[in-house]
């Protein structure tokens, strides 16, 4: 099972919004899931 998925249309990473990691670090960036890697 992966941890990515789309709530009201926005990209979330373990319930962390993915535009909003862009926003804080930039673009591009890599996201990685730690759930998804164990």
């Amino acid at each position: 099972m992966h941890d990515f998925c789309f709530k009201r249309g926005k990209l979330y990473c373990e319930n962390v919004s993915v535009a909003s990691l862009a926003k804080k670090h930039g673009s591009p960036l890599y996201i990685y899931s730690h759930a998804t890697l164990t």
